[in-house]
């Protein structure tokens, strides 16, 4: 049976008001505010190879992807959104995806009438229409095949010849790419290619945007040197020297200190 002890903090923590303002109380066991956690979505074929990184942008519109193949993808999230996309969403014609299937999925992603915004019903009677969710759960139901990413890249970027291991974006969704070319990029969603290029002497394990300024970010890696990057200028502000290899980076929220993970 249970001890003194057990039953002590379970009562204090059945009544403390610890967690957010709604007085949601913290997790205990198999009682959790994310249950169930389910698998809604899959893009298959994403990269050639593993997809090591991902990162959604902080507007929530945006979901960048890289891989062991060195490439960027940047995906629209629910492309057929009236409220995420107005004005629909863009794809960008790949030169070596130029035959009428890809060109009919491109098409798709720019439609942003009324219908989009639903769910669409579709009869037994009618096989040619939409197909029905898939759906789990006992109420409210849950579509485990939902479109919540387009089904084709806004940017597919392949300027790395290396893998790319992190992302970064800024609230003005400008992307960060590190990669183990010992090199970072710049990318915006709405431009075809690399904007800037910030060459390093060995790979980069890591990059961060500056959480209050876009014009700065940090990145580290197999130099042991944790480095502060001035976008306008293209050139490093301030540095400093660690021990060991950085592995990982990233600001505080206030932005006034870096903390960064060694190897």
């Amino acid at each position: 049976g249970e001890d003194g002890s057990t039953r002590q903090y379970q009562k204090a923590a059945s009544s403390s008001t610890c967690g957010d303002a709604s007085g949601t109380k913290p997790f205990l066991g198999n009682v959790s505010p994310f249950n169930p956690m389910l698998l809604v979505t899959t893009i298959p074929h994403a990269h050639e190879g593993p997809a090591w990184c991902a990162s959604f942008s902080l507007d929530g519109r945006f979901l960048a992807t890289g891989g062991e193949d060195g490439n960027v993808c940047i995906w629209a999230v629910a492309p057929k959104s009236k409220t995420m996309f107005p004005n629909g969403v863009e794809v960008r014609k790949q030169e070596e995806e130029g035959t009428e299937d890809h060109q009919q999925k491109d098409a798709s992603l720019v439609e942003s009438d009324e219908e989009n915004d639903k769910v669409s019903e579709t009869c037994p009677e009618n096989p040619s229409g939409p197909t029905p969710l898939t759906t789990v759960g006992t109420g409210p139901e849950i579509a485990s095949n939902m479109h919540i990413v387009s089904p084709e890249p806004l940017q597919r970027y392949k300027d790395h010849t290396a893998d790319v291991i992190d992302l970064s974006w800024s609230h003005s969704n400008f992307l960060l790419s590190a990669s183990l070319d010992s090199s970072v990029r710049l990318y915006h969603f709405s431009k075809p290619g690399c904007l800037h290029l910030f060459k390093h002497v060995n790979l980069v394990a890591s990059v961060a945007f500056h959480p209050n300024d876009d014009r700065y970010f940090i990145s580290g890696g197999v130099e042991k040197k944790l480095r502060l990057w001035s976008i306008p200028d293209g050139r490093v502000k301030e540095w400093a020297q660690t021990p060991d290899v950085i592995t990982s980076a990233r600001f505080t929220p206030d932005a006034k200190y870096v903390v960064a993970g060694l190897f």
